[in-house]
């Protein structure tokens, strides 16, 4: 996760047509179950105290505004790119750019969003115009095998984050069947 938006302030701000979104679907679960639909776009500037982050990727949540009292989550993609310090004694958070300041956040280059479940990933979300359209992949398919390996448990599978033009192998179950299909990763946002 890297900036998540709730509902009232993208409404408040249209966020969805200032930021050109233009995939809405499925955004994944948190702790506390399924998090609302979303729309995925990058912000190309996001102000954190005196840093600026570039280039992040939002899920822009939609539905009924939160009773919440906040606008927002900065999620590890951007904090990774800090050392972070908590004062919870004043309620502050101090932020200290580390080595990995200024590498893109990179939305998954598949074009797939996941649920880690028993005997794999279940594919939620197929985005269209993605490489896993273009392989046939489905929402309800599980990917079983990722490059010959158990998929990793985790949303931002690696496999997914590589280069543009990077083949990544996956072993996909529909059903009872099984089949082998290669994505060409490509940029989505």
């Amino acid at each position: 996760m890297a900036f998540e938006v709730e509902p009232g302030f993208v409404t408040q701000y249209n966020l969805i047509q200032r930021l050109g979104a233009r995939y809405h679907r499925y955004s994944g679960r948190s702790y506390a179950g399924p998090t609302p639909e979303t729309y995925y776009a990058r912000v190309k500037t996001l102000r954190l105290g005196d840093a600026k982050v570039h280039d992040v990727v939002a899920n822009l949540w939609t539905g009924e505004p939160g009773v919440a009292n906040f606008a927002g989550n900065v999620g590890r993609s951007i904090l990774r790119q800090f050392n972070v310090t908590f004062d919870a004694m004043r309620g502050a958070m101090y932020l200290e750019k580390n080595a990995n300041w200024g590498k893109p956040v990179i939305f998954n280059r598949a074009g797939i969003v996941v649920d880690p479940v028993e005997g794999g990933q279940k594919v939620m979300t197929v985005l269209p115009g993605g490489p896993a359209e273009s392989a046939g992949i489905a929402v309800g398919d599980l990917i079983t095998r990722i490059d010959g390996c158990p998929p990793a448990d985790d949303i931002n599978d690696p496999a997914f984050l590589q280069a543009v033009g990077t083949r990544v192998a996956l072993t996909v179950k529909r059903g009872d069947a099984l089949r082998d299909v290669q994505v060409t990763l490509k940029e989505l946002l």
